[in-house]
């Protein structure tokens, strides 16, 4: 785009939509290939294409290394790349011949290194030609007045720098399309007259500590990425209103709409047209921190009533919303494309919206909404709920008591959480039941800090023989931590996969040991202990044979390892005790032949057992992996 291959924008598509043509086109023709790591969104080519590439391009296309010679920089060379922190930059002065210079990019593109030296003046009094200039991460801290000169700069990259001040000579390049500001955390303020810069169409200013923005930026007609937006104060002149997005006509991608409070009511609102900006995917409301109470809940509810979005939206977040009840748009089955909700710190509403009827809804977090006594209250439970929730996070909700789904639906097999995976909730001090029922796909469940927690399943189903499809067949890894007045486990079921169980500071669990029926865990291969209550650990037939490795810390209170009990743990290959300050010695019997991994740290008493020639040596001498201290 900044070297001008694309074509302007036509009435049928955006250059965008020309650039991604193209590149399939060239992917196509394996001029590119898909990376090869799957979780990076990059693309590579083949060495043969590559070289040929740079013998086609030699005169015109370098790249500094550490065994170029800026010297012998062809005088037609229009494009250069450069990696940061690998390269003597003062060379550079060479660049002053390379007067066609079209191109200076930073390599690579991520964010990795900080405060290598470019002697950017050379660039900006010779660089009359540039349209891309990647200063990124360097030790530039002002961009100087002579940034106005290179009039046909399209891509400006300052992310990553410790600039303080973006010169209002900058607003004069005016075919600027790209502006990259992210992780700029001394730039406060953004020039007055942004909106000069009426071709920009990416200005990416995440992570920037701005106090306010210009209002001038919703006269950027063609902006199609901007993260986020600030409201400023609702008295004040010349800074970004909520009304101005209604100007941003093609903003596409996130957004994150900040300082909401300084909305003045839901006519002003509903001048954002969220509603119409149809390429937008995820879409964040947020008040800001220590904003006062609202003044009418009402209005509140009408002001997010009013910022309704597009039903196209995939993922939507609110943060700190000060009504006491949410929009019903939130919950309209409209938004079949809605997989990620996160409603943050609402700490005045009393109730959820009934999210159970949006079809395509993946994840699911709900933190710091104080006032929530229930989670269920209004929704159907006579039809399928939640058919596609795979993740639940809840967490800090301080008021929160009991699930009230019913427990007739959770007994139809596939009615509510047919495919909930993962399972994670924290610090719910007054919740009495961990789960709301039988969860046929869970995979991982977590549970922490959640103080009146007494079973994790409701007592009606704990007292029924669940059939096959209620067993937790799938679950693979449970902790449980800082829930001292759980009763039981789960049903484990006769084919269970559960490979890694975690249980610290669970006091009644502890004490309920015998019900644990562990021996059902045929794939359990790791367990952590802590906060262990006894002088002795395990109990004879407590821990299945199956395990691999073994955890137990933060236990004062127990003196000996029971060598009967390991003795039946012929699999064990790592154990590790950690902090048991009582813990007298190893077992007389000594720790099963399998183990190739110890360690101890944190037991004074063994310190000295445990050193060669001590009386626990021999136990241990056969160890390939040992460690104390």
């Amino acid at each position: 785009m900044a070297e001008g291959f694309l074509p302007m924008d036509s009435k049928s598509k955006k250059m965008e939509e020309f650039g991604k043509e193209y590149l399939e086109d060239l992917l196509s023709r394996s001029f590119f290939q898909c990376s090869s790591n799957k979780n990076a969104s990059f693309l590579q080519m083949h060495d043969l294409v590559h070289d040929l590439a740079m013998l086609v391009s030699d005169d015109f296309c370098f790249r500094l290394d550490l065994s170029s010679d800026v010297h012998s920089l062809p005088t037609k060379i229009r494009h250069l790349s450069y990696r940061k922190s690998s390269y003597d930059l003062d060379n550079l002065k060479g660049l002053s011949k390379a007067i066609s210079l079209r191109t200076f990019l930073a390599l690579p593109m991520q964010i990795r290194f900080r405060n290598y030296l470019v002697p950017y003046n050379i660039l900006l009094t010779k660089g009359s030609c540039l349209r891309v200039l990647s200063l990124s991460q360097s030790s530039i801290k002002e961009l100087p007045d002579s940034i106005g000169s290179l009039i046909h700069l399209r891509y400006l990259d300052l992310s990553g720098t410790e600039i303080e001040e973006l010169h209002e000579s900058a607003c004069s390049l005016y075919h600027l399309q790209t502006l990259l500001l992210s992780c700029c955390t001394k730039l406060s303020q953004l020039p007055r007259n942004m909106g000069r810069l009426i071709n920009l169409r990416y200005l990416d200013i995440t992570w920037v500590p701005l106090k306010e923005m210009p209002q001038g930026i919703s006269q950027m007609k063609y902006l199609q990425f901007l993260p986020r937006v600030l409201l400023s104060d609702k008295n004040k002149d010349d800074v970004f209103k909520i009304t101005d997005l209604a100007e941003l006509e093609h903003l596409s991608g996130s957004l994150c709409i900040l300082g909401l409070e300084n909305i003045n009511d839901a006519t002003e609102a509903s001048k954002a047209n969220l509603k119409d900006k149809k390429d937008l995917t995820a879409l964040t409301l947020s008040w800001s921190y220590g904003a006062a109470d609202a003044d009418s809940s009402q209005k509140e509810l009408d002001v997010l009533d009013a910022l309704r979005p597009h039903t196209s939206l995939k993922s939507l977040k609110i943060e700190r919303y000060r009504g006491t009840t949410f929009s019903n748009w939130i919950a309209d089955d409209a938004f079949s494309n809605l997989v990620s909700i996160t409603l943050l710190n609402c700490k005045s509403c009393c109730y959820l919206p009934p999210l159970g009827q949006l079809a395509s809804l993946k994840d699911l977090r709900i933190d710091g909404c104080d006032s929530v006594y229930s989670i269920g209250d209004g929704i159907d439970s006579s039809c399928p709920l939640f058919t596609c929730l795979e993740s639940l996070r809840i967490s800090n909700m301080l008021m929160w008591k009991e699930w009230s789904f019913g427990t007739e639906a959770f007994l139809q097999e596939g009615q509510v959480f047919p495919l909930l995976k993962r399972v994670w909730l924290r610090n719910c001090p007054k919740l009495n039941v961990g789960l709301p029922g039988y969860l046929p796909s869970l995979e991982r469940l977590s549970i922490g800090d959640c103080e009146e927690v007494e079973y994790l399943l409701p007592r009606t189903q704990q007292t029924v023989t669940a059939p096959p499809f209620l067993h937790l067949w799938n679950t693979n890894e449970v902790f449980i931590w800082n829930c001292p007045v759980l009763e039981s486990l789960l049903d484990w079921g006769s084919h269970s996969k559960v490979k890694e169980l975690s249980l610290s500071n669970t006091k009644v669990l502890f004490e309920n040991r015998i019900k644990w029926d562990l021996q059902k865990l045929s794939c359990l291969e790791h367990i952590r202990i802590q906060g262990w209550e006894d002088d002795s650990f395990p109990d004879e037939g407590l821990l299945p044979i199956t395990l691999e490795t073994i955890v137990i810390g933060d236990s004062s209170k127990l003196e000996t390892l029971n060598g009967k009990a390991f003795e039946q743990l012929t699999s064990l290959t790592d154990l590790s005790i950690r902090s048991c300050k009582s813990l007298r010695c190893l077992p007389e019997e000594g720790l099963p032949t399998s183990l190739t991994d110890l360690s101890i740290s944190g037991c004074p008493l063994l310190n000295q057992r445990c050193e060669k020639g001590g009386e626990d040596w021999p136990k241990i001498q056969h160890i390939t992996n040992l460690s104390v201290k």
